[in-house]
């Protein structure tokens, strides 16, 4: 409650709530932050997206490989049809 006491001078805020309006909105702002640190959609949603870049840096890693090692067996035929 000390940041409420800056708000006004008054002490009423910390024994009940009192009507000046920077009090109701920290109280609304305060109610607010705590239904979001509460609420576990957004935990959900970094779940999926950290499981998603997982996944996206393996295809890419994957597909880099074959990309590789294929090259080197149409470079290693092409050798051996070339005859060289």
């Amino acid at each position: 409650m000390r940041i409420v006491n800056l708000l006004h001078t008054s002490n009423d805020c910390e024994s009940s709530p009192c009507s000046n309006p920077l009090c109701v909105q920290w109280r609304k702002r305060s109610r607010d932050v705590a239904a979001w640190i509460a609420d576990e959609d957004g935990t959900t949603a970094v779940e999926y997206a950290v499981m998603v870049a997982a996944i996206a840096v393996f295809v890419f890693v994957s597909v880099g490989l074959m990309t590789q090692a294929a090259e080197e067996n149409f470079t290693a035929t092409a050798d051996a049809i070339a005859g060289t």
